[in-house]
């Protein structure tokens, strides 16, 4: 399986926006992990896809894709959006605690409520 990484879709139109948005969330659990609408026109994703499949998905929509962890978002964003992609970025980060994924998951009520991510996180982390 790939790597994890954080991509930021910008739209020009609402529509087009709506279309982002139902892929990833019609995306499969084990190849979208969050997803975080920003504004009307941005969403940020932490996604197993690559941008060649993005960039192939949307071909025919007028969306920016950037790869978040690759650039300087200060340079290419408004200071608002990238004050919103910074702050959901710090929230994405999953956490190496296991108590913060026994909270998380009495929280939600019940370890089938996490995200594939934070389940194999949890595994991950409560074995010996």
């Amino acid at each position: 399986m790939g790597e994890w990484r954080k991509i930021l879709v910008v739209a020009e139109y609402k529509n087009e926006m709506n279309e982002v948005v139902d892929f990833f969330e019609w995306s499969v659990d084990e190849y979208v992990s969050e997803v975080a609408v920003l504004t009307h026109n941005a969403v940020l994703v932490e996604t197993l896809y690559t941008m060649t499949e993005l960039d192939r998905e949307f071909k025919y929509l007028e969306v920016s894709i950037f790869l978040v962890e690759s650039l300087d978002i200060r340079q290419f964003l408004d200071e608002r959006l990238a004050g919103l992609v910074e702050c959901a970025c710090r929230e994405m980060d999953i956490s190496y605690d296991i108590d913060y994924f026994l909270d998380l998951a009495i929280d939600r009520g019940g370890v089938d409520r996490l995200t594939a991510r934070e389940r194999r996180r949890l595994d991950k982390l409560s074995r010996p």
